[in-house]
């Protein structure tokens, strides 16, 4: 999330006004004007935002506003953080900004879902809606939606999501979602990052992810999956870079094939609660990984030096909470790129060795 600095000091202020009037600098159209102190009578009946009810006041100058400097048109609204005693906001609200891409909701203090969801669809160049920290309950045409922190009750079949073509980032962690992840899903193949983590997806592992061909990031990491994960459903998303997986119940497994070799190349895995008691043979075959999270699960045989050795661009290694027993480090793998290892809780029958006191 970008986070805007306006300057404070009214000289600092008066030369930048100055010198953007002499390079073109237009100041806020009035209609938007207008519409912004309708806005802020809606929302802010008891507390309202420092905008004045001035005909020679330029609304580009107001705090939670950025418009372009060149036409005038408000681009960015920042109602983040807004007391407010209306559970929704009515969106009709936002026809006078149609230049409008930012559009920042974060702890709006909302309670309900928007009614008129579908008039967002008007905002024809919104990039970016963040509705985080609320606690909506319902659905929505934005490149990047976070969703993050809210209490979704129910499932997502009717929340409208899967209308979203040109969707590339969903972040629905900690939502408590329930169910499973609509098939619809499938039909969002720009989606680049997707995080579901920390609801209570349950089920066995969703089938569509293996049509998200865009995917760089997919946490599923959290939630209540249960039976056997295939890595077929991941091995064509040559774009992956993170992945993310882990589960509440005891009944998760990873399917472990030998001749299965993946299309990407991973920096990152996180594979816990998995009842993981060897490596994933399709790890194996990833030689760009910085960061690997196996922890919390039954990992026995090998000593942990086994993935300094097999991957040696790794910085963080967490195997936390296992069944290892041998600790066996050569001091030449210690003068690699590792920031962080953590074997704690695990069943070493030795001290450490001389190579790492």
């Amino acid at each position: 999330m970008l986070v805007f600095s306006v300057p404070r000091f009214f000289f600092t202020t008066w030369v930048i006004v100055v010198s953007l009037q002499m390079h073109g600098y237009r100041s806020c159209i009035e209609k938007e004007r207008k519409g912004l102190l309708e806005l802020n009578a809606y929302v802010n009946s008891e507390f309202p935002y420092d905008w004045p009810n001035d005909t020679d006041s330029d609304c580009c100058q107001w705090d939670r506003v950025k418009c372009n400097f060149t036409t005038g048109s408000v681009v960015g609204l920042f109602l983040n953080s807004t007391y407010t005693v209306r559970p929704l906001l009515n969106l009709s609200l936002l026809y006078p900004f149609r230049e409008l891409k930012t559009l920042n909701l974060d702890y709006f203090n909302s309670t309900g879902w928007f009614d008129n969801i579908h008039e967002l669809k008007d905002l024809r160049n919104l990039k970016l809606l963040d509705l985080s920290g609320n606690m909506l309950s319902g659905p929505l045409p934005a490149q990047a939606l976070d969703l993050s922190d809210n209490k979704f009750s129910g499932t997502l079949e009717e929340q409208g999501l899967c209308q979203l073509k040109n969707l590339r980032e969903l972040d629905l962690s900690r939502s408590e979602v329930i169910g499973r992840l609509p098939q619809c899903f499938s039909s969002l193949t720009k989606l680049e990052v997707l995080d579901i983590s920390s609801n209570k997806f349950s089920g066995t592992s969703p089938s569509l992810i293996s049509n998200l061909s865009s995917l760089q990031y997919l946490s599923l990491s959290d939630n209540e999956f249960e039976g056997v994960f295939s890595v077929e459903l991941i091995a064509n998303l040559s774009k992956l870079k993170v992945f993310k997986l882990s589960t509440r119940t005891s009944f998760l497994q990873i399917e472990n094939k030998i001749s299965l070799q993946p299309r990407f190349q991973l920096s990152v895995i996180e594979l816990q609660y998995c009842n993981l008691e060897t490596v994933p043979r399709f790890l194996q075959h990833q030689k760009d990984l910085r960061l690997i999270n196996l922890s919390n699960n039954k990992l026995t045989r090998i000593s942990p030096s086994w993935f300094l050795e097999n991957y040696p661009r790794l910085q963080v290694l967490l195997l936390q909470n296992n069944s290892f027993t041998m600790l066996q480090f050569p001091r030449l793998l210690l003068n690699q790129s590792m920031q962080i290892l953590d074997v704690s809780s695990n069943k070493f029958y030795q001290g450490l060795p001389e190579s790492i006191v």
